[in-house]
C-alpha cells in the first residue's frame, strides 16, 4: 500500500526503515487510539522525518493499513481434518486477533478512512480482505472434498455467514467481540450438509 513512485531519485530505500516505522505504529496504537494517532508521532517514535514518512505512504491510513496487514494473519482456517474444528478454528483466531492486538481494536477507524482514498481501499482489500475470504472458502472446499457439506453450497454466502457477525460484532461492540464461533459453524453445516 506504499505509495511512493519506484524509481524516485536519490538514495535507494532502506526496507529497514520501512519495518521499523510499521513497528512504531504497532507500538503507539498498543497506547493510542487510531484516531489520536498523527504521523508526526509515528515519525518521532521511528526516528525518522515526516519527509520519510510521506516517501512511503501517502497518509496515516496507508501506514497504518500496512502495519494491520503486516501482523493479522492472511490464513488463519488451517486444515485440521475436518471442516468443523477448521472453520471454529480459524473463527476463533479472527476473534483473539480483534480482541488482542492494537490491529484488530484499530481496525474500524481505518476502515472508515479508508472510504475516503478509494484505491487504497481496493489495496487494502485486496491484501487483507480478500486472502481472509479465500482462507475461508478453501475450508469449506475442503468439507465439500471430504464429503462433510453439500457440493451445491453457496460458498460466498457460507463466508459471510461465518465472517460477516464476527466483523459486524467489532464494527457495533469494539474489542468485545461475544460471538459464538461453534453456533456460526453450526448454522453454516445445517444450512449445507450433505
Amino acid at each position: 500500500m506504499t505509495a511512493a513512485p519506484p524509481n524516485r531519485p536519490g538514495r535507494p530505500r532502506d526496507s529497514r526503515r520501512d519495518e521499523e516505522i510499521l513497528t512504531a505504529v504497532l507500538r503507539l496504537l498498543a497506547d493510542t487510539s487510531y484516531s489520536e494517532l498523527t504521523i508526526a508521532a509515528i515519525a518521532r517514535s521511528a526516528g525518522v522525518g515526516k519527509p520519510t514518512l510521506y516517501l512511503r505512504w501517502t497518509s496515516k491510513a496507508a501506514v497504518v493499513a500496512d502495519a494491520v496487514v503486516r501482523v493479522m494473519s492472511a490464513d488463519p482456517f488451517p486444515d485440521l481434518g475436518d471442516v468443523r474444528s477448521d472453520l471454529v478454528t480459524g473463527l476463533r483466531e479472527m476473534i483473539h486477533l480483534f480482541a488482542a492486538t492494537a490491529a484488530g481494536r484499530v481496525l474500524p477507524g481505518l476502515v472508515a478512512d479508508l472510504h475516503d482514498d478509494p484505491a487504497l481501499l481496493a489495496a487494502f482489500q485486496e491484501r487483507y480482505f480478500q486472502p481472509r475470504r479465500r482462507s475461508v472458502r478453501a475450508a469449506l472446499e475442503r468439507g465439500v472434498a471430504r464429503g462433510e457439506l453439500d457440493a451445491g453450497i453457496d460458498h460466498e454466502l457460507a463466508v459471510d455467514m461465518l465472517v460477516g457477525p464476527v466483523y459486524y460484532g467489532l464494527l457495533s461492540r469494539g474489542e468485545k467481540v461475544d460471538i459464538s464461533p461453534d453456533d456460526l459453524v453450526a448454522a453454516v453445516l445445517r444450512a449445507w450438509r450433505p
